[in-house]
């Protein structure tokens, strides 16, 4: 049930964005000394010394110099100013996010789940420039709310045009709020949208390579997991599907399309008739408590399985490598049980699938 709250709530200030206008506009406001200084040098050396001639500077010159530098003290100015205009504020049927320049809502119907992360968790450095890198550092160790999304109200185009890079962890519908007071906006988000922190699944840890996830360990839940690739074609993505399925049985989970990493799987289906195929891959989507599919490679039978597993209600989780063409019908699908995401390497789509293993309900 959703509490009843009043309109005059809190506005929690977004830290992300204040950290960005403040380092710009330090910048501008160092570049406007500069600028005064250097109009003030111009000016005053030829008074200094009037018999060196090419220290003479025309007076536009000054004019135009000077005025560049209090362009840029009135910008500095105008950024400390914004830099306290930037929040998000719990609504009853929405999480309004203001700044400057952009006003959007999120409804709560839109959050698939709300859990919490640090800094450095969610851009680790196997994943980030060293520019970003030094950028994330005086925020490493916070810890942030983010938000699951079914999908982004406006564009992610738009919300990228006036949001820091820091907002958004990856190309998923996942957003990334930090706020001076965590503990209030998250209890207060939750007592409004209704949707519970989960984040006790949500417990990571990073090595030192930054590549590898360790979940919580107390009360690991084990599942049937149906993994679906390309069979015919996409087998240049083999040793990707292998550390899939690897990490799955590792982890104590049932995989009854592990066969399908094997180099002969080809020789193997071949031998089995194509009904009895279609038959037993359908009561295993039957069966499975969810299903991940490796999209990168297009094919006609994983295409159908993603549908058919969402039709009867099954988790779907679909990811692709960077730079693949991947049809629409996934990609702009808005299914709540579907999730598409895309990545780098073999150990970046290790990390999605654990991280989507884990938020998985357990078996009852």
């Amino acid at each position: 049930m959703k509490v009843q709250m009043t309109e005059n709530r809190d506005q929690h200030r977004l830290i992300i964005y204040r950290y960005m206008l403040d380092r710009w506009w330090k910048a501008i406001l160092s570049t406007s000394i500069a600028l005064f200084i250097l109009a003030g040098g111009l000016g005053g050396l030829p008074l200094l010394l009037p018999e060196v001639h090419f220290l003479w500077v025309p007076d536009q010159t000054l004019w135009l110099v000077a005025g560049a530098g209090a362009l840029a003290f009135i910008f500095s100015l105008f950024l400390i100013i914004l830099r306290r205009k930037a929040y998000i504020q719990f609504k009853e049927d929405h999480l309004s996010l203001v700044t400057p320049f952009l006003k959007v809502k999120f409804p709560y119907e839109q959050i698939r789940r709300i859990y919490t992360g640090e800094i450095q968790q969610l851009f680790p450095a196997n994943r980030t420039s060293k520019w970003q890198q030094s950028l994330l550092q005086p925020l490493a160790n916070k810890v942030a709310i983010i938000l699951e999304l079914n999908g982004f109200p406006i564009s992610r185009f738009r919300l990228q045009l006036f949001l820091s890079p820091l907002f958004f962890p990856d190309k998923t519908s996942r957003i990334v709020l930090l706020v001076p007071d965590g503990i209030k906006a998250q209890s207060e988000l939750e007592a409004l949208s209704g949707v519970k922190n989960d984040s006790q699944v949500q417990q990571v840890s990073i090595d030192q390579t930054g590549t590898h996830i360790s979940l919580d360990p107390e009360k690991p839940q084990k599942h049937n997991i149906y993994f679906a690739c390309s069979i015919t074609g996409g087998r240049q993505y083999e040793a990707l599907y292998q550390a899939i399925i690897k990490t799955l049985l590792e982890a104590g989970h049932e995989v009854p399309t592990a066969h399908l990493a094997e180099t002969d799987v080809v020789v193997q289906e071949g031998a089995v008739d194509a009904r009895q195929v279609y038959e037993r891959d359908v009561n295993w989507i039957k069966s499975c408590d969810a299903l991940i599919a490796e999209v990168s490679t297009p094919s006609h039978g994983v295409g159908y399985e993603i549908a058919y597993a969402l039709a009867i209600g099954k988790p779907v989780f679909c990811i692709y490598q960077v730079g693949q063409k991947v049809s629409k019908m996934i990609t702009g699908n808005s299914n709540a049980n579907l999730r598409v995401v895309t990545y780098q390497d073999v150990e970046q789509a290790i990390i999605f699938v654990n991280e989507f293993i884990s938020i998985l309900k357990p078996n009852l």
